[in-house]
């Protein structure tokens, strides 16, 4: 069965989500476990909240640049999207 690379890239999107979530999941547990290990513990809730951090960053972006998509394809608007903007400013960089 014949994948477009759009296909193939939206399969791997997923596969990345999957392990991304069950990384995070995996901290919080683990976490909730390491009150002997002060150190470990405090690097690891550390981790665990700049993971969280990039994760909404990335929705971010990903939410932006679908609008940005949306409007160009209702506007017929290119100009701007050539150049890597969309109407909510640069494209593909977070804004956190």
């Amino acid at each position: 069965m014949a994948q477009t690379a759009r296909e193939i890239f939206i399969v791997g999107l997923r596969n990345a989500h999957a392990m991304e979530t069950q990384a995070r999941e995996l901290m919080e547990r683990q976490s909730e476990r390491l009150d002997e290990y002060p150190e470990v513990k405090t690097k690891l809730t550390a981790h665990l909240q700049e993971t969280n951090e990039q994760r909404d960053c990335s929705i971010q972006i990903a939410t932006g640049a679908l609008r940005a998509r949306r409007r160009r394809q209702h506007t017929g608007a290119s100009r701007g999207f050539a150049e890597g903007r969309g109407t909510d400013g640069p494209v593909g960089r977070c804004q956190c």
